[in-house]
């Protein structure tokens, strides 16, 4: 699944996918 896929299941936009992606993966340090 693309972050586009995604966003379009949740109902958001593409770019805020890709910014609470990298917000995760900093928090979570991957």
């Amino acid at each position: 699944m693309t972050q586009d896929e995604l966003a379009v299941k949740m109902g958001v936009s593409p770019q805020a996918v890709s910014k609470w992606e990298n917000e995760v993966s900093q928090t979570k340090g991957y």
